[in-house]
Formats: C-alpha cells, structure tokens, sequence
C-alpha cells in the first residue's frame, strides 16, 4: 500500500511487503502480498512499481480492487516527497531518518490514504532493511480499511529485472503474535525524537516505559502517564493528568486520541514487530487542532545483564 519512501538509495531497489488487511472495527480480513519496486530515473525523480496479490480471503473486500500493477512517480521537494501519479497523487513528509508519513488518492483504485512507513533500524547495517508500514483506506470519510505492513529488501533482486508473477513464489516477511508489548517483555527503553510541525529536530530524549497489563508509566518529557479509567483499559485511558482519551487495538498496532479542554490533544499509533523485538510509534501534538509537535518513538525490551 504505503507510498511513502526515501529518496535514499537505500530504499532503491526492490521490496517484499505483506500487508495485514483489517476492517474498520478491527477485525481480521486477509492479506495482501506486494513487490514493491523503486527505480531511480534520468530525471532525478524515482519511479515506485507496486505489483499487489490479495489473498483469497480478501475476495468479497474492497481491498480485492487492489491486485495487480501500479506505478507512480516521486520527486524530493525538501523534506515532502511529491506523488505524481498516475496511480498515487499526495504528498509524504519526513520526520528524521526512516520516517515518512503521508497523505492522498489513489485515482484508478478509486479511494483516499493516510500512509506511514517506519524503517526499524535506520542506522545499522542490519541485513535485509525491515520497515513497519501501512495506512487506512477510505471513501472520503469512510474507513474501508486499516492496514499494518511488514517490509523487508529483497537483496536478490538485480537491477533492470522487471516484475513477473514468479516474484510471488518466493519469501514474505510476516507479523506474528505476541500483538501487544507486555506480551512480549514488562520493561521497554529506547529514544523518543521530538520534531517542530516543519520537519526540525527539537531534541532527543531516553525513553523508559515499564507496563502493568495494558497500563502503563513512562518517563520522558511529556510526563505521559496512560492509565485506566473503567474496567477495560484497551477503551478508554486517562493521559497524564488532565487528558482522557479512547483506544483502539488493531493487530499488532495501537491508536490512542486524547484531548483537554485548554485545546491541547494526542494522536498516537504504536506497532509492535515482536519478531525483532522492536516498538516503533509516532505521536502528533496538537493546540487548537494545529500541529505543535510531533514524536517518534523506537523502542526495545529492556532486561536486565545478568547478575546485575
């Protein structure tokens, strides 16, 4: 799905994607396998080819639309990544290395997007490059799908080598289960990055989140404290000490929005890759419905040395 890429040669190439396939009130649907492929052009622009294969679970969803081939082309305008069609038109807006977020309409499948796509491990040498990605669908308003994707480089590919039907034959990444960090390990750490609404790097910080079932504490400097506030702490949290808001498990991903009457609100999407032990998030801040800050967190189990 997720239109949103580097300029970076290192996302040139080819990828491999499934795409996990969810309805709007969260349930499970299907998956879709992608190639996705990305050339570098004379023009300086990069061509995206993305060759999708739903599964047959998907067949009576919307999402069925999506098999086949499609092909947009990307310039760099700053820090924006401009979607140019035919098949993708928006706009992608980076926030520091390996994360991407965007916007826009996919004119010939017929249905709107919010995108985002989070390299793991942007500054490693780790081999294959795995990125969370994903997005929602929609009908201008109306939800018709909320996917979370898995990426990883296919090192094999050759360059000049067009995109058959053989591809699919070959290996996927996937998401499995534990879907929900305490799952996995009671105490992450990691960094959290905070970013100004143009893209600027305000500060980075030491992140420690240490949880108690799906509740949980957290030292950074926001002070964010997720709490329950009924008897079902995946609905309904208070933040820190004046914001109540709702959340939302889908798979692997966790969406909280929050709000205060002095106009201050949270949006927060979290995905969890429990394979590589991995907890990516963006958190947008906002005042008075603008933009005022956004946040990426990256975060890993926490245990202690031994005899320590």
């Amino acid at each position: 799905m997720n239109p949103n890429t580097s300029a970076n040669n290192a996302f040139l190439g080819a990828w491999r994607v499934s795409e996990y396939v969810f309805q709007p009130n969260g349930d499970f649907v299907g998956v879709i396998q992608q190639i996705r492929l990305l050339e570098k052009l004379d023009n300086g622009n990069i061509r995206v080819t993305q060759s999708m294969k739903p599964s047959d679970d998907l067949a009576h969803h919307p999402m069925a639309d999506f098999a086949g081939e499609w092909v947009f082309e990307l310039s760099v305008d700053g820090r924006a990544r401009r979607y140019h069609g035919p098949d993708v038109v928006g706009t992608g807006l980076s926030w520091g290395e390996g994360v991407i977020t965007g916007r826009g309409l996919w004119p010939r499948f017929g249905h709107n997007f919010t995108s985002f796509g989070i390299v793991i491990n942007p500054n490693t040498k780790l081999a294959p490059q795995r990125q969370l990605t994903g997005g929602k669908f929609y009908n201008a308003g109306e939800m018709i799908a909320n996917i979370i994707g898995i990426a990883e480089q296919d090192e094999t590919w050759e360059a000049g080598t067009s995109l058959s039907d053989d591809l699919f034959y070959g290996y996927f990444p996937v998401l499995a289960p534990p879907y929900q960090p305490p799952d996995v390990w009671p105490k992450w750490r990691g960094i959290v990055r905070t970013f100004a609404p143009d893209g600027t790097q305000l500060n980075e910080a030491n992140y420690v989140r240490e949880y108690d079932g799906m509740n949980w504490g957290e030292t950074d400097e926001h002070r964010v404290t997720f709490s329950p506030l009924g008897p079902n702490p995946s609905s309904h949290f208070r933040v820190g000490h004046s914001l109540n808001g709702i959340a939302k498990l889908t798979g692997w991903a966790l969406e909280i929005e929050a709000h205060e009457a002095n106009g201050e609100s949270l949006e927060t999407m979290e995905i969890i890759d429990a394979a590589t032990g991995n907890l990516v998030g963006i958190r947008r801040w906002l005042k008075d419905h603008a933009l005022a800050e956004l946040q990426v967190l990256r975060l890993n189990p926490f245990r202690a040395a031994p005899n320590s």
